[in-house]
């Protein structure tokens, strides 16, 4: 059996897409799978002798999204298969179901890892974590396009609405955010923390003024960092965890339970269960103290930008 090079394949005439493949798989050649991969692309579609016709197209005034080997449309109710019959995209669900209409600001695609033990109600399964301009967190089940959970955050402030959905740590714990607001009461962020294998209500707080100072301009969770900003260029960044798990935890919640408290802000609603309408998802974290940062950073974009570190 004859070896060629990967050089010789691909300098001796037209190339041999065949041959290429098969040493590939061999693991001959020094080149990176990425610049091979694309050599081979580049050589089918620039073969002048190759002709291509249309086989199939979709459109969408709304976002496609691909996710393994599906297409998802409309919100995800819409799910196409690529590898289908006839190895042609085939549809495997439609959602016509109207009692669940929504429309999605924001969405997370969840994907369990396969060391997490099968969970109840088939929470181990990937699904899509979105939040819903009428301030609703809903569970999608990629498998079938059904909504499994639907938590309702609630308005606990006329001046705050939840628009942004991210991750906090990737795969673990994801952090609904609010826009800002300039209110009397000094209330200028809301966060609502959850853990995403289960689906579970980890903590709700507030980023307020009488706390981090009247200078503060923004605020954000990432990467289990309090990160708030200043008008003065400051940035300071607050250990999560540590707010979390220390005395500003007032008591703890669980979906579907029977709240504490639902008194938050400026508002104040009957008791009702954790996660449904009216009540929400009442706010237990409540920072009252001065923090200590874990940075400190003036001028931080100035300084990183000339390549220079200070702290003060």
């Amino acid at each position: 059996m004859v070896i060629m090079s990967d050089q010789l394949i691909w300098t001796c005439g037209k190339p041999n897409i065949a041959l290429h493949l098969r040493d590939r798989e061999a693991g001959f050649g020094k080149a990176p799978a990425y610049r091979r991969n694309c050599r081979m692309w580049r050589t089918l579609i620039c073969d002048k002798s190759s002709v291509y016709k249309k086989t199939w197209s979709l459109t969408s005034k709304n976002r496609i999204y691909y996710i393994g080997d599906r297409l998802y449309l409309d919100d995800f109710r819409t799910c196409y298969s690529l590898n289908g019959l006839h190895a042609m995209p085939t549809i495997v669900y439609t959602n016509p179901d109207k009692s669940h209409t929504y429309k999605l600001e924001a969405n997370l695609h969840c994907s369990a890892e396969l060391n997490i033990l099968p969970m109840v109600d088939g929470e181990h399964r990937p699904y899509v974590l979105g939040l819903t301009k009428c301030q609703n967190l809903i569970r999608i089940d990629l498998q079938t396009g059904q909504i499994l959970k639907k938590i309702y955050l609630g308005h606990h402030h006329l001046c705050l609405k939840y628009m942004y959905l991210n991750w906090d740590v990737f795969q673990e714990r994801a952090v609904v955010c609010s826009t800002q607001s300039k209110s009397a009461e000094g209330m200028m962020k809301s966060f609502v923390l959850f853990s995403v294998f289960p689906l579970e209500v980890i903590g709700h707080l507030t980023v307020t003024q009488q706390v981090f100072g009247a200078d503060i301009c923004n605020a954000n969770v990432s990467d289990g960092m309090l990160i708030v900003m200043h008008r003065n260029d400051r940035v300071r960044m607050y250990n999560l965890d540590k707010i979390i798990n220390e005395q500003n935890m007032k008591f703890r919640q669980r979906l579907g339970e029977v709240s504490q408290t639902t008194s938050t802000g400026t508002c104040s609603s009957s008791s009702g269960a954790v996660g449904s309408f009216p009540t929400g998802i009442p706010a237990d974290i409540h920072i009252t103290d001065r923090l200590h940062p874990l940075r400190d950073r003036l001028r931080l974009m100035a300084c990183l930008l000339s390549g220079k570190h200070s702290e003060n």
